[in-house]
């Protein structure tokens, strides 16, 4: 029973640097979203996102400017990240109770 002990051991230390390198990246990119409002028969993109409980809308430009495509990559990948991260979390979770199943079957 201790090999399965150790292998969930590295596992829970395995989601634990994936949970970490998750966060990490998820700082780096920007929050938010894309939004895009028609004025004038055109559409404009705008970066909305919360900033002290309100939502703000920032301008980016025209919805096909080369800044507005990159910046919904970068905000694609956070919210890639974001559910990886998810993912983790939860897997850390069944991991955790495992371990403490474990542990307390060898207390009593």
């Amino acid at each position: 029973m201790s090999i399965v002990f150790n292998i969930l051991e590295e596992e829970r230390e395995r989601l634990n640097r994936l949970s970490q390198k998750y966060q990490a990246e998820i700082i780096k990119l920007p929050k938010g979203s894309i939004s895009l409002k028609k004025r004038y028969h055109k559409y404009f993109a705008y970066l909305a996102f919360r900033q002290n409980n309100k939502v703000r809308f920032d301008y980016l430009g025209g919805r096909d400017d080369h800044r507005v495509l990159l910046l919904q990559e970068k905000i694609a990948k956070r919210k890639n990240y974001e559910n990886k991260l998810r993912i983790v979390l939860h897997d850390l979770k069944e991991v955790a109770k495992a371990l403490h199943a474990r542990t307390r079957k060898t207390v009593h």
